[in-house]
């Protein structure tokens, strides 16, 4: 099995909807979400569900990441407990590696009419290699090596390349100045003649700080007297035979800087049993480690292995953990099956003291905490009666500027729930945190002070003007009804 470096992570999210607390209900929304961040763009699924007594009407939901914010679906209809599935994919440019928050808005009209919103934030995580823009490349054909290292620097890219076992190698890294596998012979082991081995090697490199890592994989051929061929022509290596086994392997690695420990069990399928087989792969000096041994080893049953041995992983990234399987088959002929797992390292960060900032009428208050100021901003949604606040605001902003939009309908005596996102840099790593603010509406629905909310504003949940004369007037009217049938019920015979 090997590992995938696709980030992608399922999140279960709480909605930081209007709660609406009037005849028709609660309208509040949860969801879930599955993201897929790279360098320039994240996209992924996000399942909202209504969860409310009551339909809504011309829904549209917005989502921002780290560009602009994008509108991803409308409707004319959202039914209570309806579930609406969102694909999207939007630019984001990913620079640092680190925490990051994707701002998603829903905008409604309740049966009112009123324009009302709900906002949700999903937490999701880059890490380094996912920042890596390629890799160099390398061809192997038979020993022979081609490199094209692009914008990649020679002293920080090298190919491990263990040689098959009847062959010997002086060395297993290779630059590339290199030009060919210089493998010799081995007395000790002979080859099947007209075979094909399977071979792999690593490449590995740096870009920007970040280690990255790819697997290459290529054949080698022996000719009739079981020696390598280093030029077969097409007709000769299709002709040439392959040992049917196969290798899975289920792992669990834990890498530290200077450190590498984990499990492993590896199986294979029903090819006959194995014998002598070895289990190894290199250390930090590039000495070999064995990780386990069995003298006869059938199809299908477990090979356990547990280990802990020197290991570098000088910078964040992603790695392949390296081994080799080596085994007779059942006519004593030597074999080996190089097996890899990509695994992760991520950067180790100082914590710092996380700034804070309030939003109170109208007025920003920053505490940068530990964060440069120059590394702090900050992001808010808006209800849909306002325009959205597309600037990123920083600590020399004092105040909060939103644009109503004059043919948009909203609630008088309302409390609009909304987010706002705070990121920071420190120790060249990405955070951000969510925290709440509230956009509140006086008696004709103009955004008002939060000190205002004890005369002017409605608490969360008390139902609209119109609502609340609705309910009056439907009182007043059964009150006259009960009186005139009293009245006619009091009338003699």
């Amino acid at each position: 099995m090997t590992r995938k470096s696709t980030l992608q992570y399922l999140f279960g999210l709480i909605a930081l909807a209007c709660a609406i607390a009037a005849h028709a209900g609660d309208i509040f929304f949860t969801a879930e979400a599955s993201l897929n961040a790279g360098r320039e763009d994240v996209s992924g699924v996000l399942d909202i569900r209504l969860q409310s007594s009551e339909w809504i009407y011309n829904p549209v939901v917005y989502v921002r990441g780290e560009g602009e914010r994008k509108e991803v679906a409308r409707y004319d209809t959202w039914a209570q407990n309806e579930v609406k599935h969102i694909e999207f994919a939007l630019p984001s440019p990913h620079r640092l590696a680190g925490h990051y928050d994707l701002l998603a808005e829903i905008h409604f009209q309740d049966m009112g009419g009123a324009l009302l919103s709900a906002n949700l934030a999903v937490h999701y995580q880059v890490r380094d290699h996912a920042l890596l823009a390629g890799a160099p490349e390398v061809s192997i054909d038979s020993t022979r090596l081609s490199w094209n290292l692009k914008e990649y620097s020679e002293a920080s890219t090298s190919l491990y390349a263990p040689p098959p076992p009847f062959l010997t190698a002086q060395k297993t890294t290779f630059s590339a100045g290199d030009t060919a596998l210089a493998w010799q012979a081995d007395a000790k082991h002979a080859a099947r003649p007209n075979w094909r081995y399977p071979l792999s090697a690593r490449l590995d490199f740096v870009e920007n700080g970040v280690h990255g890592s790819r697997v290459l994989h290529w054949n080698i051929v022996t000719d009739r007297t079981g020696a390598l061929n280093p030029a077969p022509t097409p007709e000769q290596a299709a002709a040439a035979q392959a040992l049917p086994v196969e290798f899975s392997a289920q792992a669990t690695l834990t890498a530290a800087p200077t450190l590498m420990e984990g499990t492993v069990q590896l199986r294979f399928n029903q090819y006959g049993p194995l014998r002598n087989a070895i289990v190894t792969t290199t250390d930090a000096a590039d000495q070999p480690v064995t990780l386990g041994s069995r003298g006869e080893w059938a199809p299908d049953s477990p090979l356990d292995l547990t280990f802990k041995y020197p290991l570098n992983h000088p910078l964040p990234g992603a790695y392949f953990f390296f081994m080799t399987v080596a085994f007779d088959d059942a006519e004593g002929f030597r074999h080996h099956a190089p097996l890899t797992l990509e695994y992760t390292v991520d950067r180790a960060v100082t914590p710092v003291e996380p700034p804070t900032v309030q939003l109170n009428e109208r007025q920003l208050v920053w505490q940068p905490g530990g964060a440069d100021p120059a590394n702090i901003a900050l992001q808010v949604t808006t209800s849909p009666a306002w325009a959205p606040l597309e600037r990123t605001l920083s600590p020399t902003d004092t105040e909060l500027h939103l644009t109503p939009l004059e043919s948009a309908r909203t609630a008088p005596n309302w409390r609009y729930p909304q987010l706002a996102r705070l990121t920071w840099v420190a120790d060249n790593a990405r955070f951000s945190a969510i925290s709440e603010w509230v956009i509140l509406t006086d008696s004709r629905g103009q955004w008002v002070p939060a000190t205002a909310q004890s005369t002017d504003a409605g608490q969360a949940g008390d139902a609209p003007w119109w609502r609340r004369q609705g309910v009056l007037l439907f009182a007043a009217i059964l009150l006259i009804g009960f009186a005139v049938i009293f009245g006619i019920m009091k009338k003699p015979g």
